[in-house]
């Protein structure tokens, strides 16, 4: 994951671009392309981001919703206040079940773990759960 150093604009990342994706999440680094229904499947906070109904100017236009920001003609979430690292590993937890597995036979550090499951926690996301168990296997295997 890293940045790119010619311009400070998102690019799309590598690894999570998936064609058929049906939104694309943008953080300071890079462009997500994803599936709404694997978001709001695994995470309330997506999912009620999703109903939230979509208006045409003014921030809501006649309609009450809010405006929609486009990339490549999909909606675009800006994830401000979200880390591209902290993405990064929660899209990657979604859509990469060895990926948990993964991290804690490498021994990541618990303080990334740790910002993992807070993520998850304040996403209510059900599948992050299972790091939790993974969490407590690797704090024990380091006393």
């Amino acid at each position: 994951m890293e940045m790119n150093s010619e311009s400070s604009k998102p690019t799309p990342h590598e690894t999570i671009w998936f064609e058929d994706g049906s939104i694309v999440l943008q953080t300071d680094a890079h462009l997500y392309r994803v599936h709404k229904s694997m978001l709001a499947k695994y995470s309330s906070v997506f999912k009620d981001m999703f109903e939230i109904p979509i208006g045409r100017g003014g921030n809501g236009g006649s309609r009450g919703g809010v405006d929609e920001d486009k990339y490549d003609g999909l909606p675009l979430v800006k994830m401000a206040g979200d880390s591209d690292e902290n993405v990064y590993h929660l899209l990657m937890t979604l859509y990469d079940r060895e990926y948990v597995t993964m991290l804690s036979t490498l021994c990541f550090p618990l303080t990334l773990i740790f910002k993992l499951l807070r993520r998850a926690q304040a996403d209510d996301a059900p599948n992050h759960r299972v790091v939790a168990s993974d969490v407590h296997e690797v704090r024990h295997s380091l006393n």
